[in-house]
Order: C-alpha cells, then sequence, then structure tokens
C-alpha cells in the first residue's frame, strides 16, 4: 500500500528497491496507488505488502 511504501522508502520510489522480510530479500515491483478504504478486514490496504502465493507456500 502507499502507506508502507512510504515508510519504507521516505525519500525515494520504492519500485526496484528490496526489503527484507524474515531476513529474505523482496523486490519492490510495483505499489497500490492510495484509495478510499470503507473495509478494515484483516487491516488497511495501505500499511499491506503482497507477495506470490507459491513464493509463500514456498517460505513458509
Amino acid at each position: 500500500g502507499d502507506s508502507i511504501a512510504a515508510n519504507l522508502f521516505p525519500d525515494r520510489d520504492p519500485v526496484g528497491g528490496t526489503v527484507l522480510v524474515d531476513g529474505l530479500p523482496f523486490t519492490v515491483v510495483g505499489t497500490m496507488a492510495s484509495k478510499a478504504q470503507t473495509s478494515m478486514n484483516n487491516g488497511p490496504d495501505a500499511d499491506r505488502a503482497i507477495i506470490p502465493s507459491s513464493t509463500l507456500r514456498t517460505i513458509y
């Protein structure tokens, strides 16, 4: 989401950057646009990072 991107990369475009999750590097390939949200199921999208489900199954 746009909030997590701004927190992790405050001074630059996050696309192409690397984020460590449990010590594993992930390359940022895109960000979600800021949006109004009326549902908070599992937290706001602005604070969410998404990885492919196949990657999730492989590493966890």
